[in-house]
């Protein structure tokens, strides 16, 4: 009974250990758990299957984008611009809204359809949405477990759902905390690779939406 006993303890000592060490490695594995069971049955269905309620909104225009961006790219042509639209012009200028999801796309786009890509973007918007808020938390309060319901809550808010239906840029989110929290770091330890860190991270923030870089960046560095 003793020896149940304390290895049981041990056990759980163990635990303890592993995730004070590996918080961020286990705090992403639960919102990729979370992002799958809240967003079920789309992880199995990325093939033929749109997120959200409805097939409305930007979703078609976005898939296409996805796989022009590329297209365009392997043959080199600008992608901002297309002859597959409106035939009897040269060429159609394509608004490209987000760089990083299709530069992400280029590459996913080699293990599976141009559907199947842009439904694992919003997948993992979700997933970095939550572990990005749950890094800034971090950074300013003690209780991880206080940081991960900040990050669930922004993660699984209303708007970032919404924004899922149909707006992929305004759906990848996760780019906000992200370069709030770099702008942070870089201000109480400065470095220049933290620097370097809070430049990327406003960069992602312009390449995920040209809105957020007006409505986000540019009022956020103001008052920071």
């Amino acid at each position: 009974m003793h020896a149940l006993v304390r290895s049981t303890w041990s056990r759980a000592r163990y635990i303890r250990t592993w995730l004070s060490r590996h918080h961020r490695l286990a705090a992403f594995g639960v919102y990729l758990v979370l992002t799958l069971v809240i967003t079920y049955p789309l992880i199995f269905n990325l093939e033929n299957r749109l997120p959200g309620p409805f097939a409305e909104g930007d979703h078609y225009q976005n898939i296409w984008n996805l796989w022009w961006f590329r297209q365009a790219l392997l043959h080199g042509q600008n992608p901002a611009y297309s002859d597959f639209l409106y035939g009897l012009l040269p060429g159609v200028q394509v608004y490209v809204m987000s760089y990083f999801n299709a530069l992400a796309g280029f590459f996913l786009q080699t293990i599976t359809s141009p559907l199947g890509t842009y439904n694992l973007l919003i997948l993992l918007g979700f997933v970095l949405s939550g572990f990005t808020t749950y890094l800034l938390a971090s950074e300013f309060v003690p209780s991880r477990l206080a940081a991960f319901a900040a990050g669930f809550f922004f993660s699984f808010s209303s708007y970032h759902f919404f924004r899922a239906s149909g707006h992929l840029g305004l759906a990848t989110l996760q780019w906000l905390p992200f370069c709030a929290c770099r702008l942070f770091v870089f201000f109480q330890r400065p470095s220049r690779l933290n620097a370097i860190w809070a430049g990327a991270g406003m960069a992602l923030v312009e390449w995920s939406d040209a809105y957020y870089g007006v409505y986000f960046v540019l009022p956020f560095v103001l008052i920071f």
